[in-house]
Formats: structure tokens, sequence, C-alpha cells
């Protein structure tokens, strides 16, 4: 498929990169992400599926750590409670 950039003559060719996504205060680095990247300017896109794939894990990592936090916090007043 020919390159999307006004003036670009280069083609997407399919290949495996990196990916970098902010979600909240969170960064994650995804590897071997599946993408079309320009042979000459080096423009990359993403499928809709695998955008949503990937938002649909930070979104699952972010909610498992603050579940995990509240629950710290809920084990500190606890305990904070217990020894008074």
């Amino acid at each position: 498929m020919k390159c999307s950039i006004q003036g670009c003559p280069g083609e997407y060719e399919k290949k495996l990169v990196f990916h970098t996504l902010i979600y909240g205060n969170e960064i994650f680095i995804f590897e071997h992400v599946p993408t079309e990247v320009c042979s000459v300017c080096g423009d990359t896109l993403l499928k809709p599926d695998t955008v949503l794939r990937l938002k649909v894990f930070c979104r699952k990592q972010v909610s498992q750590k603050d579940l995990c936090f509240c629950m710290n916090m809920h084990s500190r007043r606890t305990a904070q409670s217990l020894s008074a």
C-alpha cells in the first residue's frame, strides 16, 4: 500500500516494532507489535484492533495496580488499628 503522507513515494511494509503507550500516569513499552511502516519516511500504521488490544491490556494493568494499592492501604490501616 502506498504511503499516506503527501509527497512520500514509499510503500508500507509489514513489520514488528516496539510501541510505547502512555495510559493514565503509566508508560507501557510493547515489543513485537504488528504494524505497517513506510519504507521511505517511516510513517507507522497500527490496525484498530491492535490499538484496542493494547489499550485493554493497559487498562487491566492499571486497574490491577490500583486495586493492589487500595488493598495495601487497607491492610496498613487494619494493621495500625489492630496495633493501637
